[in-house]
Order: C-alpha cells, then sequence, then structure tokens
C-alpha cells in the first residue's frame, strides 16, 4: 500500500474456523482460545516500518489468519461483515509490519493507522465504483 510506503511485498489471507484459529493462537501467541485475526510473519519484524528483507527470493511478509466462523456468526448482513474483515485485513497486515497495541502508546498509533487505511480503502473503493459503474 503507498500510503504505508509498502510496495511488492506479498502476504497471503487465510480463512479458518474458530478450532484452526484455538490451535494458531496456542502455538504462536502461546493461548488457548480461539480469536479473531492472527499474523504470521516470515520474519520477525522488530521495529515499526523495518520491513524484512527478501526470503528466498520472495518478498513475502507473512500470513494473516482471519476466523471465518466468527465473521459469519458475528453478522447477518453483508456490509457488517466487510466491514470487520476490512478490519482484520488491515489489523493483520500493521502486526506484519512490527506495529502492535502492547501499550497504550502502541495501542493509539495502532488504531490512527488502522483508520488512516479504512479511510484511504474507502476513497478507493468510491473511486473504483465511479470509474465502473453497474451496467
Amino acid at each position: 500500500m503507498d500510503e504505508l510506503s509498502v510496495l511488492h511485498y506479498d502476504l497471503s489471507l487465510v480463512m479458518v474456523a474458530s478450532e484452526e484459529m484455538r490451535r494458531l493462537n496456542l502455538q504462536h501467541l502461546r493461548e488457548d482460545k480461539p480469536t479473531d485475526v492472527i499474523s504470521v510473519p516470515v520474519v520477525e519484524v522488530r521495529t515499526i516500518h523495518e520491513l524484512p528483507p527478501p526470503y528466498a527470493g520472495e518478498f513475502d511478509l507473512g500470513d494473516i489468519y482471519i476466523n471465518a466462523q466468527w465473521l459469519q456468526e458475528d453478522h447477518k448482513t453483508l456490509e457488517g461483515w466487510q466491514r470487520d474483515f476490512e478490519w482484520m485485513t488491515i489489523h493483520g497486515m500493521l502486526h506484519l509490519l512490527g506495529y502492535d497495541h502492547h501499550t497504550v502508546e502502541d495501542d493509539e498509533i495502532m488504531a490512527q493507522k488502522e483508520e488512516f487505511l479504512k479511510r484511504s480503502l474507502l476513497e478507493r473503493t468510491r473511486t473504483w465504483e465511479a470509474m465502473h459503474p453497474p451496467e
């Protein structure tokens, strides 16, 4: 995303059930419970915006796992599902880039980035829709 000066990096977005999310949470974060989103970087980013080096010739940030079961159970409308899916994707991407929310200050910084990216995504969506009206 240009907004984060991140160009030409790949990431995987994987939808999983709650039981798989619980297993991933235990494996990576040592918490034995399901959660909404988990990011697993290819290379651990130690500081915000320190992009990982190419790994085996690839520029891969890592994997974002989203709990599809939670999305399905929590939302009866497409709009609500889409809103939370976008948030989880943005939240997971920021984690892959080294942002976290372990302190109040870090949480505020991450929340500001999330809001900035949500607005940017909304603007891009509106621009695309204006350029591609339904027939």
